[in-house]
């Protein structure tokens, strides 16, 4: 257990220094998975679509298991959080959020976190409504 709580505080490490990815007043979609060390192999276990900050903090989580594009989440990310409408290429056509509306998306393919036990691949930012 102890090892696991000090790879869970550097994976956040991580997140502490990651830049910007979306522009002011944007947010991010993307997934956030979560690796744990199993004794030779580093063994996804969990695996999310998110809605993040421009500053990569995460806003809303999906409830289910990343599968296909953001929509197949459903609509619920967290309370008063959700992506809907999304094109056949995936791309969300609109996001909502308690702090706001957001549509018109674009694809960037950059990543919030890079880490040993944490990736959160942002793969579009959608324009404040």
């Amino acid at each position: 257990m102890k090892v696991s709580a000090a790879i869970a505080l550097l994976s956040l490490g991580y997140l502490q220094g990651a830049n910007a990815i979306c522009n002011s007043g944007e947010v991010g979609i993307g997934r956030k998975q979560t690796y744990q060390w199993q004794g030779t192999n580093n063994v996804l276990v969990s695996d999310h679509w998110v809605i993040a900050a421009n500053n990569c903090g995460d806003i809303g989580l999906s409830d289910k298991q990343f599968k296909g594009d953001p929509c197949s989440a459903g609509e619920a990310y967290g309370t008063g959080n959700g992506v809907n409408q999304c094109g056949s290429d995936g791309t969300p056509g609109f996001v909502w959020t308690k702090g706001g509306n957001f549509h018109n998306c674009y694809r960037v393919d950059q990543s919030c976190a890079t880490g040993p036990f944490l990736y959160e691949p942002i793969k579009w930012c959608c324009q404040r409504w």
